[in-house]
């Protein structure tokens, strides 16, 4: 059966259409569901439901599950684009889904498939390459210092909000421990980056550093965060 298939049969039974349906068992099924449903947001989205837990009320999450329907049979992924609802909704503030963003990134950016431990060790000595679970957020307000003021002191979090402050974040996943590395990134360090991935394979480190980069120390910063992955000796 096709996910859509299935998809439309729980429609129907949601909806009490199902032929010779027992409507009182069927409406704890539906319950039990939705429960899960709503409270995949609130996993997937801690920090918001720290600092305005009204934008995860059960009104606001049927509202979201209405304009955004289920496509993917993953709980987790249910809750993708709730930076798109928060972008819609008029009583969520604009950095509200930019803190969105960095929640659901940071869960992607954690179970990314791809293998950086594998592509590091297949660069020669000299070689660099981007970290392939590498993604940019680009945010109007200065998200990253908001979440660590709230991780650093959760009880003063509710209400609080970000400083307005232009600023690309880098999101990795480290080859050394598997944990997500946040990097704030200067015009410089984006520079680097984009060259870098106009080019297919991995680059000469020397050839980089002969392309005239103002600021040379910048490439052994991005190796360091784990942004670049550097080849090593064997």
């Amino acid at each position: 059966m096709s996910l859509r298939t299935y998809q439309e049969k729980w429609h129907r039974v949601f909806h009490f259409s199902a032929p010779k349906a027992d409507h009182e068992r069927v409406a704890d099924y539906q319950g039990f569901v939705l429960g899960h449903y709503r409270g995949i947001i609130e996993k997937m989205y801690p920090r918001i439901a720290r600092v305005q837990k009204a934008l995860l009320s059960e009104g606001r999450i049927s509202e979201f599950y209405e304009l955004f329907p289920p496509t993917h049979f993953e709980l987790n992924h249910l809750s993708q684009r709730y930076a798109d609802y928060l972008r819609k909704c008029k009583e969520a503030a604009p950095y509200f889904s930019e803190l969105a963003d960095y929640e659901w990134t940071e869960f992607s950016v954690y179970l990314h498939p791809s293998d950086e431990i594998a592509i590091r060790d297949s660069l020669s000595r000299g070689e660099i390459a981007l970290n392939p679970t590498l993604h940019l957020l680009s945010f109007a307000y200065d998200i990253p210092q908001w979440v660590q003021s709230m991780d650093l002191n959760p009880e003063e979090a509710q209400g609080s909000s970000p400083e307005r402050a232009p600023t690309l974040l880098a999101i990795v996943r480290s080859p050394e421990n598997g944990s997500c590395v946040f990097t704030k990134l200067n015009s410089s360090a984006a520079s680097i980056l984009y060259s870098l991935s106009e080019t297919e394979g991995p680059r000469s480190k020397q050839t980089l550093l002969d392309g005239g980069i103002e600021n040379p120390d910048l490439i052994d910063v991005l190796i360091q965060q784990s942004i670049l992955l550097e080849g090593v000796p064997t």
